[in-house]
Order: structure tokens, then C-alpha cells, then sequence
């Protein structure tokens, strides 16, 4: 059986779970391309009014999907993915959504997946809905093995900070991995500042060991998976980095609070931070603008923490 993965939203963080467990289960997956300009304008034309920009481009990614042919896709309903945290709104209605802009003849395959209740909750779901295709044996098995990538995939992804270039830039990208991960609806900004001779991190390159310390320091447990992990990262980072780049989706509340927890967290560490709002207006020549004003600011700022740091030296020796 032919099934359709739409390449928006989770995907970015979970593909080689779910490609792997579907394959293992007898499935061939096909993954819908790149975002590009036609898909965009496709879930434009299919979303409701208010709709975020990256529920619109998994719209798009949908009828792209269904354009070429597959009639089979694979849309989970992701209630939480860690214990007594949740992921966007968006996600646990997602089936919904997708279910009244498709044909009858397309199929949606929607597990509900929760790890509220922690690990063994978050296995469990899987074990369920693999259940739908296998005996017990194989879905373990192939569940295992679907776990082993995505944890190679993960470790894979690890850096530290010391190991980057130090006459470098070093600069946190902070937002959900399917707004940093996706090259056009972020207009490429990743791939920018790589380009501009910065070292860019992501919160994905940090562990969820790292994430979860550092992220304590909250006065209490935020319930919102991506922001924790947006906290962690600068969190642990923060000694390394000359500034922070934070993306949002227009009109998402949980974008807008983390993105106020993180300008306040650089406004009282004096972190230059530059918050870009993307939706589907959003301009190419204005945003590199933006970037290029940003980078030329913490250039200047580090000239000039070395010369006062050479002159600081220079008293000291006299």
C-alpha cells in the first residue's frame, strides 16, 4: 500500500519515526515535495480565515499529495509527544481539518498520539495503531527499529558549542522546527546566515537531557513542548552566543509567548534578539534587509567589547 506523508508541521521533527515504522509495517511511503509557491497557493485556497501559515502550507502539502495520485495519507492527531506537555491546538485537530478539504476517494490514516502521561503512554499509541497491520511481534519490532532512527536521527543533529569556529558570529535560531526546517515559508533564513559566515544553532541541536535542565529554571513546568525546548536551548547556549534570531507564525498564541519569554529573557541579559513574523505576505528583500542591519549590529557590538577588552588589558599591564 502506497501512503502519503504531507512534509509540513511534524514531519520536520518526526520523519524517520514515521517513515521507518510504515515502511516496516508493509507500507511505501511517499513523502509530498518541497514546499514551493504552488503548494502554498493550494492551502491558501483551502484554509479557513485565521489560519496560521504553517497549517496552510500542510493544506497545500495535502492536495499535492492527493494531486499525484495517492489516496492513502498519513495525518496523526498529536495530542502531546512528552509528559503533561501538548503541541499546537492545530495538531489534535489536524484530521478534522484535513478530512473536509479532501475527496472521498482519499483515506486518511490518524493514530492518536499521546504522551501526556509520559514514555510509556507515547509508546503505546504507536503500538496501537500498528497493531491495524501486524501482529504484536512485528509491530514491536518494527517500532524498535523506528525509535533507533529517530534517536540516531536526533543524536545525529547534537553539537557543541565550542566546536564551532570562534572568530565566528554564533547566533541561536529559536522557533518550530517546521518554520526553521522549512526553506521556503522561512524564506530561507537558516541557509542565509550560514551563508553570511555565522554559526547558527537551533534548538534541535541541543539534547533533550541539556533541554530539560536548563529549561528548570522557569518558575514552573511550561506546558508547551516547542516553548520548552525554545528556553532550554537559549538557556544552555547562552554563554556562547552574540545574539538570537527568533521566527513566529503570524496569529499563534503559543508562537507569541514564547516569543515574549525570550525577548524579555535577552532584554534583561542585554542579547541583541530579532523577532520576524512569517505568514504569507511576508518579503523576501525586507527580511534580508533585516538580517543584513541585524548582523552588522552584533559586528559592531563585538568590536567593540574587544577593544574595551584590550584596553582594559593595556591599563592593567601599566
Amino acid at each position: 500500500m502506497r501512503i502519503g506523508i504531507p512534509r509540513a508541521l511534524q514531519y520536520f521533527q518526526y520523519f524517520p519515526l514515521w517513515t521507518t515504522f510504515l515502511r516496516e509495517l508493509g507500507f511505501e511511503t511517499v513523502v509530498s515535495p518541497v514546499t514551493n509557491k504552488q503548494i502554498l497557493n493550494w492551502g491558501i485556497a483551502h484554509s479557513v480565515d485565521g489560519a496560521c501559515l504553517p497549517l496552510k502550507t500542510y493544506l497545500g502539502h495535502v492536495r499535492a499529495l492527493v494531486e499525484s495520485g495517492i489516496q492513502l495519507i498519513f495525518v496523526p492527531q498529536i495530542i502531546s509527544v512528552a509528559r503533561l506537555e501538548y503541541l499546537c491546538p492545530n495538531s489534535m485537530g489536524l484530521p478534522d481539518i484535513v478530512n473536509k478539504q479532501v475527496p472521498p476517494s482519499v483515506t486518511l490514516v490518524s493514530p492518536v498520539i499521546n504522551g501526556k502521561k509520559g514514555t510509556k503512554a507515547l509508546v503505546q499509541s504507536y503500538l496501537r495503531f500498528g497493531l491495524e497491520f501486524g501482529s504484536k511481534r512485528e509491530v514491536q519490532s518494527a517500532l524498535e527499529r523506528a525509535f533507533q532512527a529517530q534517536r540516531r536521527y536526533d543524536e545525529s543533529l547534537y553539537i557543541e558549542p565550542n566546536s564551532v569556529p570562534l572568530e565566528r558570529l554564533n547566533i541561536l535560531l529559536i522557533g518550530q522546527r517546521y518554520l526553521v526546517d522549512d526553506p521556503f515559508i522561512s524564506i530561507d533564513i537558516k541557509k542565509r546566515l550560514e551563508s553570511a559566515g555565522v554559526n547558527v544553532f537551533t534548538a534541535a541541536q541541543v539534547s533533550e537531557k541539556d533541554i530539560m535542565k536548563a529549561s528548570s529554571i522557569l518558575p514552573k513546568r511550561m506546558f508547551w513542548t516547542s516553548g520548552r525546548n525554545a528556553v532550554g536551548a537559549l538557556e544552555h547556549l547562552w554563554e556562547n552566543l552574540d545574539g538570537i534570531v527568533t521566527l513566529a507564525a503570524f496569529a499563534c498564541g503559543a508562537d507569541s509567548l514564547v516569543g515574549e519569554l525570550i525577548d524579555r529573557k535577552a532584554r534583561l541579559g542585554n542579547l541583541p534578539n530579532l523577532m520576524i513574523n512569517l505568514d504569507e505576505h511576508t518579503g523576501e528583500v525586507g527580511m534580508i534587509t533585516r538580517l543584513e542591519a541585524f548582523l552588522d549590529l552584533l559586528e559592531r557590538r563585538r568590536l567593540h567589547e574587544s577593544d574595551l577588552s584590550s584596553h582594559g588589558k593595556h591599563i592593567h599591564t601599566h
